[in-house]
């Protein structure tokens, strides 16, 4: 960018980048990548992938949270910001009833997913001991991220939080008062595929917690897993406080959601390659598949922008 001013040149340097791809007929992938300044890119083909159409974040100030609204509303700005620089714009806030209404749509929880760091659920959708509204969701295939005390461990009573009977038994989650991994941290695969560095544990899955699996990093427990309920739905459980996430532990966060990293899904490849100064036409030498997904990320180590397609 240039900038005329009396008799001078001032020169404004972009350092944003954009990203256009296109899946072409026969499933060869071509397009452009746009930014002033040489960039460290990769992109990724992965198999059984868990594609989430809408994210919906559960705000609502009338009802209790275990956390700061304010924080959690600044790790929401963040989040949402980092979705939309990889294309994922479908994102909505919901409050306590808006979050019954989802859960209650059992004939479209398929491909939606409710993003909770609340820590409890509200008493719209749980009020005594019975966890039969949000297994319903699980059965028709919902997913829901999770932050906080164990899903369904309290809920609402008046102005006040009361013990009740968790969706997954307690003793399979981290109560020991280790609240992050320090020596002998082990990453998943998952984890450094997309640099996922979050350690914090306390509240997190022991890692031998059945039908789950591993994302984060772990020892005895983990700092980030997914668990397969029953029917197609998926619990994905984050250990410690997840406002600490840095921007780049949300920004890899995000990368996984828009790819749809879930119990199922594979990382078959994983290619780095640079871009030079200004816009550059790629193409990727790899023909997409049915059921497999592309996705592009620029930035390294944190990613700034990607895109998602496919097969």
């Amino acid at each position: 960018m240039v900038i005329l001013v009396g008799c001078g040149l001032i020169y404004i340097v972009d350092t944003e980048n954009s990203v256009e791809l296109t899946l072409n007929p026969d499933g060869s992938i071509s397009g452009t990548i746009d930014g002033f300044l040489p960039e460290e890119c990769s992109y990724m083909v992965l198999d059984n992938a868990d594609a989430v159409e809408t994210l919906y974040l559960y705000y609502d100030e009338g009802h209790l949270s275990e956390e700061s609204f304010y924080s959690m509303g600044e790790y929401y700005k963040t989040l949402t910001m980092l979705l939309e620089n990889r294309g994922f714009t479908d994102v909505e806030y919901i409050d306590a009833e808006m979050f019954a209404d989802i859960v209650s749509d059992v004939a479209n929880a398929d491909g939606r997913a409710i993003f909770s760091l609340a820590g409890v659920l509200p008493n719209t959708v749980k009020a005594d001991d019975s966890n039969s509204m949000m297994e319903a969701w699980f059965a028709a295939g919902g997913t829901v991220y999770w932050g906080g005390s164990p899903i369904g461990e309290y809920i609402e009573s008046g102005d006040s939080m009361v013990e009740s009977e968790g969706i997954i038994p307690i003793e399979m989650y981290n109560t020991e008062d280790i609240p992050y991994i320090d020596e002998g941290r082990v990453y998943s695969d998952i984890a450094l595929d997309f640099s996922f560095t979050f350690s914090y544990t306390y509240s997190g899955l022991r890692t031998d917690c059945p039908d789950s699996r591993v994302l984060g990093i772990y020892d005895e427990y983990s700092s980030y897993s997914v668990v397969r309920m029953m029917g197609n739905g998926s619990l994905h459980v984050f250990g410690g406080n997840v406002l600490d996430m840095t921007t780049g532990e949300i920004a890899a966060l995000a990368d996984m959601i828009v790819c749809g990293i879930g119990y199922d899904a594979d990382v078959l490849e994983k290619v780095w390659f640079k871009k030079g100064y200004g816009a550059e036409d790629v193409t990727i030498e790899r023909t997409l598949t049915s059921g497999e997904t592309f996705y592009l990320m620029i930035g390294k180590p944190e990613s700034q922008r990607g895109m998602c397609l496919r097969g």
